[in-house]
């Protein structure tokens, strides 16, 4: 059973997934469905079998970087007056005892 949700007191800041790691997704994933097409035409056009495990090599660092990018987009961070929420942790400042970098 979930912890339930302690009174935090008044949000103060939130902090989201870097914008550059955002941005690096943003540039991958057009980029490598591109190459993706362009080894499928060169399979098509050459009948090589490495054109299409090259196209399978994109097509799956496509899919990883949009499931990535989705997943980032909703890690926040929440800094409230009297504690900090991450996901499913709550806590107060006075609870937290030691943080491990």
């Amino acid at each position: 059973m979930p912890e339930p949700r302690k009174n935090l007191g008044r949000l103060v800041e939130t902090h989201g997934t870097s914008p550059v790691y955002l941005q690096r997704a943003a540039i991958v994933t057009p980029l490598s469905f591109v190459f993706f097409l362009g080894m499928l035409v060169a399979y098509y056009v050459r009948q090589h079998i490495g054109y299409f495990a090259l196209s399978t090599a994109f097509l799956v660092v496509y899919v990883l970087t949009l499931v990535s990018w989705a997943t980032q987009k909703r890690n926040v961070v929440s800094i409230f007056e009297n504690g900090i929420r991450y996901k499913k942790f709550s806590g107060c400042w006075e609870e937290i005892e030691s943080v491990n970098h």
